[in-house]
């Protein structure tokens, strides 16, 4: 069992007695304009997650706009009070599960004018002067136990002064407590300021727990007791009350009270539409059967206007079987059937329990709406002026996935030039490659040097490359242009060498292949080491792996110094033969 809380707020019980004496001196009294939520602005603190949302019990008076759909899991939640800003921004709170009442009492008061402190249970236990607008809330599960006065609600317990407006709910509400004073409301439990343009799907039980006291039970589709404007909200309700009392039940609100704020302004029931069911059972010697579709009663109607609602249907059902409370299972022991509905583009999924006897059936587990991803998608080409485009899609409804830009193209490529060549390389861009007066320039001007036209020239023995830009600076071609070193080496008989020593400074040597036009004179072995077995002349050369020639060494293998000096006084011949 959830006892009340011990902590009675000052302000909130001054609050609700003069509320009370302000009943007394005048019936004719209206709540004041509630605060309107303001445009999220760069100071509203962005939730994106359970935890930011439990945060706001840090700074209950600040701003907030949610950044995503919030995914509870399940895990009990503890109602929060809050006089701040909220906007959901379209998001969903969803999977949420509440078992306990909020953090301190609110004042209530009866169709006597009798305030109660009372215990407030929903996402937000207590809101005062607080707007909460665009959330939606769905898997609702709350179902509170208490031993106090209690009033419930699946966004707010009890709101003072508070603007709720374009907020939706889906789930079931449920409340029991022996005290004199409790009531559920799918989207408020008792509430003054205004509500606008929401809507609710829910299914509420009460059950007063004590048969020996007259109690004062609130049930609503919306609201369950208070002196709220209700304008423009759509509302499927689904009630159970079970009282020994005094009950007041209504397909949107259960008592559509007084103002409980000293004002002349005409509280508003109005362009509403309601689809509601209620079962009831009231145990006193006087039925007053305060069970209607719109509400369930309005202690004056000077003070209200009602007008422009719609009754889709409404059914009620009374019971007197005092000792049974009502609940929406019929089964004792009932076996659910569980059917997962998958979520769409913009839909959540849900499991849906249904009782394999009774029929009754309930959702949760909701999962957030989920696209499905097609593969990329080319929307632009890329060419060498302009980056292109490509996407991946939902295959279900289009909707873009990913999208990332195509670097645009740029040419490559690689040509030749002698130490003392020239190649117009203006003349070998593709087609579609910029031709308005692009800016050549080349990496090693000691190397390679490029005229304005494009026209490169042959410096020294080496690689360098030579790009051409456009008027924003970016190269669209890019060539790499090998100065080849040729070179005639004299190389000692039996001479060992590794080739690439040969090449010239800022020459790569990576991905060279070596040959040799004569490997009886030279041979290039399998490691890549030259030996010089025989007297004679060959070319030793190297190319790239596109084919291109980076040098090319006439070597002429002699006998060195030395090895003349063996074959002359030492009859070497015969060595070397």
């Amino acid at each position: 069992m959830v006892r009340n809380p011990g902590r009675w707020s000052a302000r909130t019980l001054a609050a609700g007695l003069c509320a009370a004496l302000a009943l007394v001196a005048s019936a004719r009294c209206a709540a004041p304009a509630a605060p309107v939520a303001a445009e999220a602005d760069a100071g509203a603190v962005r939730i994106s997650d359970a935890a930011g949302l439990r945060a706001i019990a840090d700074d209950p008076g600040g701003r907030y706009v949610l950044a995503a759909d919030i995914d509870l899991g399940g895990a009990p939640w503890t109602p929060i009070d809050f006089h701040g800003v909220l906007d959901g921004a379209g998001h969903a709170v969803y999977n949420v599960v509440i078992r306990g009442v909020g953090p301190t009492l609110a004042a209530t008061i009866d169709g006597n004018h009798i305030a109660y402190p009372t215990a407030c249970a929903g996402l937000f236990a207590h809101a005062e002067k607080a707007a909460i607008r665009d959330l939606a809330l769905l898997g609702v599960d709350l179902d509170v136990v208490s031993d106090g006065h209690v009033f419930v609600g699946g966004l707010v317990g009890v709101a003072d002064d508070t603007a709720i407006a374009g907020c939706r709910i889906e789930g079931r509400i449920r409340v029991a407590s022996p005290a004199k004073m409790l009531g559920a409301g799918g989207l408020v439990g008792f509430g003054t300021g205004s509500i606008s343009d929401c809507a609710a799907d829910v299914e509420t039980v009460l059950v007063d727990t004590d048969r020996t006291e007259k109690s004062e039970a609130f049930l609503g589709g919306l609201l369950a007791c208070g002196s709220a404007d209700l304008l423009r909200c759509d509302v499927k309700a689904r009630g159970y009350t079970t009282v020994s009392g005094y009950m007041h039940t209504g397909g949107i609100v259960g008592m559509f009270h007084e103002s409980v704020h000293g004002t002349s302004a005409v509280l508003r029931l109005q362009d509403c539409r309601v689809s509601a069911e209620e079962w009831y059972s009231e145990e006193n010697t006087v039925h007053r059967d305060y069970c209607r579709a719109l509400y369930g009663e309005i202690p004056t109607s000077d003070d209200r206007s009602v007008s422009g609602n719609q009754v889709v249907s409404f059914a009620r059902h009374l019971s007197t079987d005092y000792g049974t409370p009502l609940l929406p299972e019929k089964d004792a022991h009932p076996v659910y059937r569980d059917v997962v509905a998958l979520p769409g583009c913009t839909t959540f999924g849900f499991t849906t329990h249904t009782c394999e006897t009774c029929g009754y059936a309930f959702r949760d587990a909701y999962t957030a709406p989920a696209h499905t991803p097609g593969d990329w998608t080319t929307v632009r080409e890329p060419t060498y002026a302009a980056p292109g485009l490509r996407r991946v899609l939902c295959v279900v409804d289009g909707a873009v996935l990913e999208e990332e830009e195509i670097p645009r193209l740029v040419f490559r490529t690689e040509v030749g030039l002698e130490a003392d060549g020239s190649l117009a390389l203006s003349s070998l861009l593709p087609e579609g490659a910029p031709t308005a007066d692009p800016a050549w320039s080349a990496s090693d001007a000691a190397c390679v040097s490029v005229d304005a036209d494009g026209t490169a020239h042959g410096l020294a023995p080496g690689v360098a490359t030579v790009s051409a830009a456009d008027a924003d600076g970016v190269a669209f071609a890019v060539f790499t242009v090998v100065v080849a070193d040729r070179r005639a080496i004299s190389i000692a008989f039996r001479a060992t060498f590794d080739p690439a020593s040969l090449l010239p400074d800022g020459m790569p040597e990576a991905g060279l292949a070596w040959a040799s036009s004569d490997p009886g004179v030279a041979s290039v072995g399998e490691d890549g080491i030259v030996r010089c077995g025989s007297l004679g002349a060959a070319v030793l050369s190297a190319t790239t792996d596109g084919g291109r020639v980076v040098a090319e060494y006439a070597l002429a293998v002699r006998y060195a110094w030395w090895q003349w000096i063996v074959v002359v006084l030492l009859f070497g011949w015969i060595w070397y033969a």
